[in-house]
């Protein structure tokens, strides 16, 4: 059975994408991937899932907060786009 695809959202496939890119980040490839360069994989996570377009007006926060997770998770501090 297909997820539902919330409101806010472009369409399943592109939800389906974003979703699939922050399981990457929690998965063990992501914290593998995370613990060699922090702030690279928070900047690589940021910029897909920012390109990826799958959320009406709402791409940038949610990339931000996924970002600020990871360097958050390795002793980073956030980081602030304007």
């Amino acid at each position: 059975m297909p997820v539902p695809v919330p409101s806010g959202f472009v369409g399943p496939q592109r939800f389906a994408l974003w979703r699939q890119r922050v399981g990457e980040v929690v998965s063990p490839e992501g914290e593998a991937a995370a613990v060699r360069d922090p702030v690279g994989y928070a900047a690589r996570t940021f910029a897909e899932l920012v390109n990826l377009k799958a959320m009406i007006g709402r791409n940038h926060r949610l990339a931000d907060m996924v970002a600020n997770f990871i360097l958050l998770r390795h002793g980073y501090t956030p980081f602030i786009v304007a």
